[in-house]
């Protein structure tokens, strides 16, 4: 189910998945999936990756947390900054702020990205996916790599990214 957000922006909406062809053998095969931390959807543009996870897991009634990822991103502050504003409008209730990333932090981006990523997986409801759209358009030389790799490790059994 896609909460309603206080911030509205863009990014942090999911697409419209009205009259979309039911992709069952798909579906089944992300069942099968359904109890990994990391789920990686790859195919060539247009192909409609987004459309089908967005009418999976809209069809699973999971609380979904969705980020657009935008060329935007390839700013590790920028991308830090939105991110926080897209947890917050996913879990209002869940007290506190996550970290401004501000230059200070370059130097210790690897130890800035695990305290971040494990204080906001502290603030995303269990059984949650936080889907990352269109990570590729955040371009091939930014740190938010590295940073996803710190992230991709603090995933909770509980949470799933795609």
């Amino acid at each position: 189910m896609f909460k309603h957000a206080k911030y509205h922006l863009p990014k942090f909406e999911p697409p419209q998945i009205i009259g979309l062809y039911p992709r069952a053998r798909l579906f089944s095969q992300l069942d099968n999936l359904s109890n990994k931390r990391v789920l990686w959807v790859s195919a060539p543009a247009g192909s409609g990756k987004t459309s089908l996870i967005a009418s999976y897991l809209s069809e699973k009634n999971k609380n979904i947390i969705w980020y657009q990822i935008d060329v935007g991103d390839g700013d590790i502050a920028s991308f830090f900054h939105h991110m926080a504003l897209c947890i917050k409008n996913s879990s209002p209730k869940k007290r506190g702020m996550l970290p401004d990333f501000t230059s200070e932090y370059l130097a210790g981006l690897p130890a800035f990205s695990v305290n971040y990523f494990r204080e906001l997986f502290k603030k995303i409801e269990p059984g949650s996916v936080l889907v990352l759209d269109n990570y590729q358009d955040a371009g091939a030389n930014t740190s938010l790599h590295e940073v996803m790799q710190y992230a991709t490790n603090e995933i909770p059994n509980n949470i799933q990214l795609v």
